[in-house]
């Protein structure tokens, strides 16, 4: 099933909604700025600055997209998810005061 089938019910404009959508195609595949806009995404280049922002490693690949009426496209996006930030929640590292700590 295509990413554009799995999240075509995904209604919302919120920019979080956005967001997640924009993961969720990530996570099948690599995306062009046509196939988000196809999921209702069509400031692809702000939610993906903004994932970048929370942390995920997203690679833009520029290229030439050429559509169905034979238009050319120059410096379309093809987006990669390269990793996902830490998802450790609920998890606190505590550092040895001085007196804890062995000479």
């Amino acid at each position: 099933m295509t990413a554009r089938r799995q999240l075509q019910g995904a209604k919302s404009t919120t920019s979080e909604a956005q967001r997640q959508r924009v993961l969720e195609a990530l996570r099948v595949g690599p995306q062009t700025t046509h196939d988000l806009r196809c999921l209702g995404i069509y400031q692809a280049p702000a939610r993906v600055i903004e994932l970048r922002r929370r942390g995920f490693s997203i690679l833009t690949e520029r290229f030439t997209l050429w559509d169905r009426d034979g238009f050319a496209h120059r410096g379309a996006a093809l987006y990669h998810l390269i990793e996902k930030p830490n998802e450790i929640v609920g998890l606190v590292r505590t550092v040895p005061n001085s007196s804890e700590v062995a000479p």
